[in-house]
């Protein structure tokens, strides 16, 4: 039997969430420049949730197997210990003071771990509910999170954005495949444009705090009923978005397809990137907060965000990374503990789709 290919489409789809995550990052201190203002509202609208839409996409045919929950710890609990003990001092060590480690409240990236260990724990119950039931309690579950003011082990974010993970277990491939026809692409455009000039028109009157899927209702002002209205407006928002993505993504092989096998590295290498051009007083100079010096820092983000998905990258950083047996296929950023041992190929119309991991 031939080896399995990898799906281009999704190796590309991880590739430019993952600069975009970079770049959007770069740009947090940068919103006093109108145009990265409303790149980055438009960008934060939709980023997160494709993440954990390609997250639930390729986590649906995980298990409570004694295995899977040990390649689980391994893929995502050992590298949060390692990065979030990094994280925790450069910041400390930025801001001058001593570091305070505290294991339960993940720092800045870190979040993403902690939530997908969570709601990997959970696909056999949202498999086992089916798809209408499983995605209408996900919305339920989102909502009510949003009268919490607790975030000990991300959880805020993790019930937020549960919705996104349980639509993605139940998208299937052919449907993405729809979202690529000529008409289907051509409304994605349209969106796309309508949004961006909705955005550089609005974005200095947008509270930002409604697209970070992690305050409260009560943080954001609002009350019960409108906070959830607003919620709900937020999620269709963050689905049409994310629907215009995977339809304008290019599905076939390019210069950086490869590179979405590792963009595990990019995620949990670029924060100390961004850290130390914060401890450079780079973002502080009066040249950044310029449209040249956003524009240069901009690409610059995105380069890096490229170059840590460098094979040279994954190579010496894997010990940490990847920690475990060197041999044999490696888990991805959403590593997939039942679903390490293969990649996910195009299937024929008579065979059965393999899996395939979201971030290596």
């Amino acid at each position: 039997m031939p080896a399995p290919t990898r799906d281009p489409l999704l190796d590309n789809a991880k590739y430019v969430a993952m600069v975009l995550v970079v770049v959007g990052h770069a740009w947090t201190d940068l919103r006093v420049v109108p145009a990265i203002d409303a790149a980055y509202a438009f960008v934060y609208l939709f980023h997160i949730p494709v993440f954990v839409i390609l997250a639930g996409f390729l986590s649906r045919n995980f298990t409570l197997s004694l295995r899977s929950l040990t390649k689980l710890g391994a893929a995502l609990l050992i590298p949060y210990v390692l990065f979030e003990t990094l994280y925790e001092s450069l910041a400390a060590w930025v801001a001058g003071h001593p570091a305070h480690h505290n294991a339960i409240a993940p720092s800045w990236v870190m979040w993403f771990l902690m939530a997908l260990f969570m709601w990997r724990l959970s696909v056999p119950l949202w498999r086992w509910l089916g798809a209408p039931m499983a995605i209408s309690i996900a919305i339920v579950v989102s909502l009510w999170g949003g009268l919490s003011t607790n975030d000990d082990y991300a959880w805020s974010k993790t019930v937020s954005l549960l919705p996104f993970f349980v639509i993605g277990m139940y998208l299937r491939r052919e449907q993405l495949d729809r979202l690529r026809t000529v008409p289907a692409r051509l409304g994605a455009l349209a969106i796309v444009a309508m949004t961006a000039l909705a955005c550089l028109l609005m974005a200095s009157s947008f509270d930002i705090g409604l697209a970070r899927w992690k305050y409260s209702y009560a943080e954001l002002g609002f009350g019960t009923f409108d906070g959830s209205v607003v919620r709900l407006v937020m999620m269709g928002v963050a689905l049409v978005l994310s629907a215009a993505f995977f339809a304008l993504i290019p599905g076939e092989r390019s210069w950086f397809t490869g590179l979405g096998a590792n963009t595990m590295y990019s995620y949990l290498l670029h924060g100390a990137t961004i850290q130390a051009a914060v401890a450079a007083g780079l973002f502080a100079t009066a040249w950044a907060t310029t449209l040249f010096g956003a524009v240069f820092i901009t690409t610059a983000a995105a380069a890096v965000g490229t170059l840590l998905m460098a094979p040279a990258v994954k190579m010496c950083a894997r010990p940490v990374v990847e920690p475990g047996p060197s041999t044999g296929p490696r888990p991805e950023l959403v590593a997939t503990a039942d679903d390490l041992e293969t990649l996910w190929r195009r299937p024929s119309a008579t065979e059965q789709p393999l899996p395939h991991s979201l971030m290596r």
